[in-house]
């Protein structure tokens, strides 16, 4: 099916042919904005010709290709229509240029504006601790830039959909196909309803099963998060449970780093055991980074599934090909 995607990153419209699915595809989508305006980024046409080298790579900053293993919910698995040894493809797109256009076009207007106005002691905006009026000019565009951002990540990885199911048909099984699942953002800055601002980094917003705010597709289940692993370790698909209210409904979305002080042979012997099944890069296993890896994404686990009873998940996803890596590295 033809359709086509907006782009509204510029102070034009292009419409760019993807190929597959449909404006749908919005309902298992959150903090998108209304993709059929134009909204205005005021930045030079250089970096509006970076955002357009960059519209549509796959892996920036990495692509994933997980086989579904572990199967914990077999009732939401069979909801998502999930097959014990089926690929799922996780594309982590951004805008790659998107901190240098929003430090340069909107950060410093934004600290040249507290300063002018005396809003906060010096020694505060040095340490990055200041806010700006949401009802100011400055205030008003720094909303936009970052929902216009957000919009060309959602244009850009539906984009780079179309290409990896391009090169399957090609060159693996003209028979394969494709449907989206989730599209999480974990990286924003929204407007609450009483007026607030919330930037979450490293954040999926996740309700759960029957809540008002839960997507359409998702009212039966809760939604569809991902626990991103490491490099050579699991991740895995996700529901929200409803302590995750005591977060505003804001999850980690992936392992994070945890700090393990000791040694390596100190780690729990399970974590050897596990370890020993995994195929990897070796040279990603220089000074025992996957070991600690490996510990990281199951205390991540079982912090947010047991200690913080948040999360409960669905299906683990075994590592099968982890590609990281930057676009000048790969053109």
């Amino acid at each position: 099916m033809q359709t086509k995607a907006p782009i509204i990153f510029v102070q034009f419209s292009v419409d760019i042919p993807i190929g597959i699915g449909d404006h749908s595809d919005k309902s298992r989508s959150r903090n998108v904005g209304d993709l059929d305006s134009v909204a205005n980024l005021e930045i030079p046409n250089e970096q509006k010709l970076n955002l357009l080298n960059y519209f549509g790579v796959c892996a920036g900053h990495f692509l994933e290709i997980r086989a579904v293993e572990d199967i914990y919910d077999k009732k939401i698995y069979e909801e998502l229509g999930l097959v014990n040894g089926q690929l799922l493809i996780i594309i982590h797109s951004g805008a790659m240029t998107g901190k240098d256009i929003l430090l340069e076009n909107y950060y410093y207007k934004a600290i040249d504006y507290v300063v002018h106005n005396k809003l906060f002691e010096e020694k505060d905006i040095y340490e990055g601790v200041f806010g700006i009026p949401i009802q100011s000019r400055i205030g008003k565009s720094y909303l936009q830039a970052a929902i216009a951002l957000i919009n060309y990540s959602y244009a850009s990885r539906h984009y780079s959909h179309y290409l990896i199911e391009s090169l399957f048909k090609k060159h693996i099984d003209a028979k394969s196909s494709f449907e989206l699942i989730s599209d999480i953002c974990h990286s924003k800055i929204i407007s609450n309803d009483d007026g607030s601002i919330l930037h979450a980094r490293g954040l999926q917003t996740l309700y759960p099963a029957q809540h008002e705010h839960s997507l359409e597709p998702f009212k039966k289940t809760g939604d569809i998060g991902l626990l991103a692993g490491e490099k050579g370790t699991s991740s895995h698909l996700v529901v929200p449970k409803n302590n995750i209210k005591n977060t505003d409904y804001q999850c980690s979305h992936g392992t994070g780093k945890f700090n393990n002080p000791g040694k390596i042979d100190e780690l729990p012997q399970y974590v050897h055991d596990d370890i020993k099944a995994t195929v990897f890069d070796t040279e990603y296993d220089i000074e025992n980074m996957l070991l600690q890896d490996f510990l990281n994404t199951k205390t991540t686990l079982n912090t947010l599934e047991n200690e913080f009873e948040m999360i409960k998940p669905v299906v683990r996803l075994a590592p099968f090909i982890n590609f990281w890596g930057e676009k000048n590295t790969y053109n």
